[in-house]
């Protein structure tokens, strides 16, 4: 119940924020509760791993995931299920969900796509899973090993797979988007 009223109030709030001109932002300045709420959604679309000339940035996220064994057990697990996806959906942890929505892709093309185009009515999925797959990728124990904390990738094979997964699923959500407005 508590998670389906937090759906709720960020699907109130997005719509809101969609229903308002310009003009009425700048004179209502968002509450602790929409600030936390874009905060959330924007860290949906963050991605945990970027370049910046010749710097790597991780984020807080993926720092966290270098350092603490127990969440990279619990996201890099040896077999990706449904169950494991549908608590994090539960739980409102989308973007640890969207991360096993992509590992279940290839042996589940049509469910993942299901339940992908739903949340696209919330999010700008292809935007989530990117975020999804920048953040989680390259520190996955099946593409690389830590050397002292910093990820040496040894399967980049892997990585590709991964990358030609979310491409494909961002075509299909761009063609779902192309149709549903054309008609």
């Amino acid at each position: 119940m508590k998670n389906a009223i937090a759906c709720f109030w960020m699907l109130l709030m997005l719509r809101r924020v969609n229903a308002q001109s310009d003009s009425i932002h700048s004179h209502q300045p968002l509450t602790g509760k929409d600030k936390e709420i874009v905060k959330w959604v924007g860290t949906l679309y963050e991605q945990g791993i970027q370049m910046d000339k010749d710097s790597l940035i991780l984020s807080v996220e993926v720092q966290q995931l270098l350092v603490d064994e127990d969440l990279r057990s619990a996201l890099y697990p040896k077999e990706y299920t449904w169950p494991t996806a549908l608590t994090y959906l539960n739980a409102m942890e989308l973007k640890k969900a969207f991360w096993f929505l992509i590992n279940l892709y290839p042996d589940n093309k049509e469910l993942v796509m299901r339940t992908i185009l739903a949340y696209d009515e919330l999010f700008e999925m292809d935007y989530a899973l990117l975020g999804a797959f920048y953040t989680y990728s390259m520190i996955d124990p099946s593409v690389c090993h830590l050397e002292e904390g910093v990820p040496v990738i040894t399967r980049p094979d892997i990585v590709e797979a991964k990358l030609a997964s979310v491409k494909e699923m961002v075509g299909y959500i761009q063609g779902y988007r192309a149709q549903a407005y054309k008609d």
